[in-house]
Parts: structure tokens; sequence; C-alpha cells
């Protein structure tokens, strides 16, 4: 059947993408909401060389644990205010990964020797893209991994409680559930939406101080 995606409402499109229909949803990214993309794509990079790129990440993050963001998204508003603030948070979560900040200083003092070419900078956002691309960078930087996986949630739009059951099944995975005793008993300590709170204005602090040490590195 010869579906015409462009006559359907974003909805219908939704409802076909949740029943198996991916090419509803790649109308919608490619198509419908492209031009919407492009604004975000030049705000965050300046450019549109990496547009592609992020609206195959936008497919795959909607598109994982069986389109869950979108299944919670509930139409509390329109479908492409919604589209436009995940897209704008995953864009700058993609940014050190596809800009290569990590780079910047791979080649910064060698001796010239053979095998150690100097590697060209990748080409800076402005200003205001610039603060947010070193904030990334000092979320990847913090030593506390959970503090790192707090921050990084936040920016994925998920709540204090949803970062907190996620903490729980993350330090499961890593065997870092922390226990203590309880009338003779051994408790689990599970992370709540308080802790998330607590550990997050830890993580705001220690994020100052290694911004301030970026800004060294980059003399900006």
């Amino acid at each position: 059947m010869n579906i015409q995606y462009k006559e359907l409402s974003d909805r219908q499109n939704i409802d076909l993408a949740l029943s198996g229909n991916d090419e509803a949803m790649l109308f919608l990214i490619f198509d419908r909401y492209s031009p919407l993309l492009k604004k975000l794509c030049r705000r965050y990079y300046d450019n549109l060389y990496y547009l592609e790129q992020l609206q195959k990440e936008l497919l795959i993050h909607l598109k994982s644990d069986d389109w869950r963001a979108v299944r919670n998204f509930g139409w509390r508003s329109s479908f492409g205010t919604w589209l436009g603030t995940v897209a704008g948070n995953l864009f700058i979560k993609k940014m050190p990964e596809l800009i290569g900040i990590d780079k910047f200083s791979v080649s910064i003092g060698n001796d010239g020797s053979e095998g150690e070419r100097d590697i060209p900078a990748p080409e800076l956002p402005h200003e205001n893209d610039m603060r947010m691309t070193m904030l990334i960078e000092a979320i990847q930087r913090l030593e506390d991994k959970d503090q790192r996986f707090i921050l990084l949630r936040e920016f994925d739009g998920y709540s204090p409680q949803e970062i907190a059951a996620q903490l729980e099944t993350y330090r499961r995975k890593e065997n870092r559930i922390k226990t203590r005793e309880v009338d003779g008993h051994i408790e689990e300590i599970i992370p709540s939406a308080e802790y998330v709170h607590m550990l997050k204005g830890r993580a705001k602090d220690n994020i100052r101080v290694i911004v301030n040490e970026l800004r060294k590195e980059y003399e900006w």
C-alpha cells in the first residue's frame, strides 16, 4: 500500500511508527520537520555539515526502548515543539563526539617527530555554542561516574524519579549497590529522587571548577 505520509497528521504518522512503520517517522524527521532540524543544526554547529548524521542519531534515539520517549510524549504540546526540545538536547549531547573536542590537545607540544603530525583543530562554533561545548566536555571529565550519569540523563529530559531508577539499574549492572545494616539485617541503599538532586548539586560545583580549567586550556 502506497501511503501518502504528507497527507497524514503528526499523530497519524506517530501511530504508524509505533505500529512498526518506520517510514512514517523517517518522513517526519527527514521531510516535515527537516526545516526545524536544520535551524537547530545551524544554531549549535553553525553549518549543516552534520545534519544528516544528527537526523539519524535522532531516529535512533526516538526508536530506542521500543519508542519509549515517543510513547511517553502524551501530546501535552505540539509534536513539533516536543521534537525540537528532544532534538536540541540530543544535538548538544552529540557535539563533543561530532566536532572532536577531545582532539583539541592531541598535538599540542609534540616534538615534530615522524608519525606525530599536527591534527587540525575542528572548526569552532560561535561563542554561545562554545560555552555549551565546554559544558559537555566538563561533564565528560567528571571523575564520579554517577554524577556524569545523572547530568547526561537530565540532558535527555528524564525526571529525577526516572534518573533514580536508571541509576539503580546502572549500579546493579556494575555490582555497585551499597548496603547498610538495620536491626541486624542487611538492606540495600536504593537511589532516590532526593539523592539525585543532592548528587546533581555536587556535580554542578565540580563542573564550575572544570569549566574554568577548560577556559584556560582553550585560551577562551
